[in-house]
């Protein structure tokens, strides 16, 4: 392609011997192929098929966190709580069930799984930055989380002491 090519508009440049340009005359079908490649790079890098394609990633990033939501239930339901891999037998009969591979299931699984414990580690970090800045102690903010009071304090020290903003 050309360095200036606009949208819908392929340009082929050859520059070939003439015994390669007489045997592509008669062996139309090469050109036919080229053609097709240029066209095909054309509208990859168009605008229009670059929001077709984020469109598409974006629908299948709905329906994978989908399918990671709905095997985490069946994984719980038939009794895998922590690790996907020592129950691979749960694990491959969910996922028949399905209609998915188990690798599959267990990559979808193991990233929902993940964003869960995001959402919760958000929350709870932004329960705590509120107490500790309405001016509860450690030892308090941790007997209402259940954690250890060092846990609140590493918190507070990495997170909302270095940004000096409410969590």
């Amino acid at each position: 392609m050309s360095k200036r090519a606009r949208d819908g508009y392929v340009t082929l440049t050859l520059e070939i011997p003439i015994e390669i340009a007489e045997w592509l005359g008669t062996h139309g079908e090469s050109l036919g192929q080229m053609a097709r490649v240029a066209v095909t790079q054309a509208r990859y890098n168009s605008e229009i098929d670059k929001a077709s394609r984020e469109e598409r990633s974006k629908k299948h990033q709905v329906e994978f966190w989908a399918l990671g939501r709905l095997g985490y239930r069946q994984l719980r339901k038939a009794g895998v709580s922590k690790n996907l891999t020592n129950n691979r037998d749960i694990t491959k009969t969910v996922a028949a069930n399905l209609g998915v591979s188990w690798q599959a299931l267990e990559f979808a699984v193991t990233r929902f799984k993940r964003s869960l414990n995001d959402q919760i580690r958000k929350r709870r970090g932004r329960e705590i930055g509120r107490l500790y800045w309405a001016g509860y102690g450690n030892e308090e903010i941790a007997r209402r989380f259940n954690v250890h009071p060092n846990t609140v304090a590493r918190y507070i020290r990495e997170v909302i002491k270095p940004t000096g903003r409410r969590a």
